[in-house]
Order: C-alpha cells, then sequence, then structure tokens
C-alpha cells in the first residue's frame, strides 16, 4: 500500500471518529494504535507504550495542567469581562476601538493563561456581540477575535512550546524568549492594522455614539 493511501486513510478515520463526538484525544490515540497494529504488527504496541510512558516522565510537562488551571481561574473569576469593559470605556471614541481593545485583551489573557483557546471562546462570547451592536464590519470583529486569540501559541507562557520544548529536549525557556518579540510585534501589527483601515473606511469600525461618551463619567474611567 502507498504511503498517499496510508495518509488518506489515517485522516480519513481521524474526521470520522472526530465527527462522530468522540473526544479528540480518544480519537487521535485509537487510530494510532489501530494503524499501528495493522502496518507495523503487534510489537509497535508495546512502543507506543514505552514512548508514551516515557513522555509522561518529562518534568516541564507539569506546566500544562497548571497553566490549563489558570485559564480556567481566569474565566471563572471574570476578569476578562473586566478587563473588556475598561477598554471598551478608554477605546470606545476612537475608531476601531473594540477591535483594537479586543487584541489588547486577547495578549493579556495569551500572558496569562498560555491557551489560544480561552482567549478565541472568552472574546467570541464578550467582544463579537458588543462590536456587532455597534456596527462593525464582521470580518474585521471575527478577524480581530481570532488573530488575537492566536497570540496565545507565540507569547509565553505557551502551552505549545512547552509540549515542543519537552518533547524536543529544548530549552522551555528559550523557547519563550524567542515567542515574546515576535508575539508582541504581531500583536502592534494587528493594532496598526486596524487603526488604518478604520481611518480609511469609516463605516467598518464606527466610533462610540456621542451621546453615549456624554454618559460615561470620569469615576467609571
Amino acid at each position: 500500500m502507498s504511503i498517499e493511501l496510508i495518509t488518506f486513510l489515517l485522516l480519513a478515520s481521524l474526521f470520522l471518529l472526530v465527527f462522530t463526538g468522540l473526544p479528540l484525544a480518544f480519537s487521535l490515540g485509537s487510530v494510532g494504535i489501530i494503524f499501528s497494529y495493522i502496518f507495523l504488527g503487534p510489537e509497535s504496541l508495546f512502543l507506543l507504550a514505552s514512548r508514551a510512558r516515557s513522555t509522561m516522565f518529562i518534568y516541564v510537562m507539569i506546566a500544562v495542567p497548571l497553566f490549563m488551571f489558570m485559564a480556567s481561574i481566569l474565566d471563572k473569576s471574570g476578569l476578562a469581562d473586566d478587563l473588556y469593559n475598561a477598554l471598551s470605556i478608554w477605546m470606545g471614541p476612537v475608531r476601531g476601538g473594540l477591535a483594537m481593545g479586543t487584541i489588547v485583551i486577547c495578549t493579556l489573557m495569551a500572558a496569562m493563561s498560555g491557551v489560544s483557546a480561552a482567549a478565541v471562546l472568552t472574546m467570541g462570547v464578550i467582544a463579537l456581540p458588543a462590536m456587532m451592536k455597534r456596527g462593525y464590519d464582521k470580518s474585521l470583529a471575527m478577524g480581530s477575535i481570532t488573530a488575537g486569540g492566536a497570540l496565545g501559541q507565540l507569547i509565553p507562557p505557551s502551552i505549545l512550546m512547552v509540549i515542543y520544548g519537552g518533547v524536543a529536549g529544548v530549552s522551555v525557556g528559550k523557547l519563550f524568549m524567542g515567542g515574546l518579540f515576535p508575539g508582541l510585534l504581531l500583536a502592534a501589527l494587528f493594532i496598526v492594522y486596524i487603526a488604518i483601515r478604520s481611518f480609511f473606511q469609516k463605516n467598518i469600525a464606527p466610533a462610540m455614539p456621542e451621546k453615549e461618551r456624554r454618559e460615561i463619567t470620569w469615576n467609571q474611567k
């Protein structure tokens, strides 16, 4: 059997299991075990078990559940809601301010949790309805959320970097140092892009109406 056909069968089996509602961990594991048994024989199961055991004893992996716990605390405490409300008050009067505030919040959440999904889900619930209510362009609103959420892969502490560093035997600290500047640079470029596009296309990201601005007091700020 050709490599191309095996690859197709692997992907097709994985997507089939995922679409049936089986959790991703069990989908990946079952596909790997079944295809290893078919193509490499029963001896491959010992290799899988030994590899899984050696991975579990990589001490840096202890950071993964702790980062997930930190992301859960961030979600349940309502801190993201408070951050977004504060930025919406300060940046709302600016064209594209809510979208730029979304990027800032996603950057802060990436630095606090290391999980991309946390920022995307939280901002999707909080920021997207607020931007659509203000008349923001849908592509700009959703793009700012997804682009900002992707920063969690670069900005430390990144779970992806922890896993890669543990498996590849690379210094996690050096990976964090290497990802910090590109992550912040991307966040800045996202904000600059939103500001420039909002300046030239005034209808895609309108500023806060004058009436709402007058209702905001200095005590609220």
